[in-house]
């Protein structure tokens, strides 16, 4: 689930030069995923909350703290962090540190992640392929 910024011009009851926000979540099964978009002005919890009404399973999110408070109390969904963004500050680090740093060698370990998972993909692929 994430969110981007868009401005909307003319809306009433908020000026042109005010954020609003398309939310999109993703699901289903690789083989058929679905998205669904929905726009609201705000990043509000109560939003957030309404949003996931009814949904059970994990969530992937980024690191915005709204989450873990629309969250509070559901123990139906477990709230997962996004590597790419665990990834960036990983990275930030690594800019100001040594080669042989704990940021380095954590990038180095998000790498080979990032490389098993696109060997998974390809092969999952070909397996599915196969099948048609």
């Amino acid at each position: 689930m994430d969110k981007t910024p868009l401005q909307v011009m003319k809306e009433p009851g908020r000026p042109d030069t005010r954020r609003s926000y398309m939310w999109l979540a993703r699901g289903g099964p690789p083989e058929a995923p679905l998205v669904y978009y929905q726009y609201h002005p705000t990043r509000e919890v109560a939003f957030i909350k309404d949003f996931l009404a009814g949904y059970s399973g994990f969530l992937q999110t980024d690191g915005y703290a709204a989450y873990d408070s629309a969250l509070k109390g559901r123990d139906d969904i477990v709230h997962v962090g996004c590597l790419a963004h665990v990834r960036r500050r990983f990275h930030d680090a690594a800019k100001e540190t040594p080669k042989t740093s704990s940021a380095h060698i954590g990038l180095k370990k998000i790498q080979k992640i990032y490389h098993a998972r696109k060997s998974f993909k390809k092969n999952y692929s070909r397996q599915m392929n196969l099948r048609r």
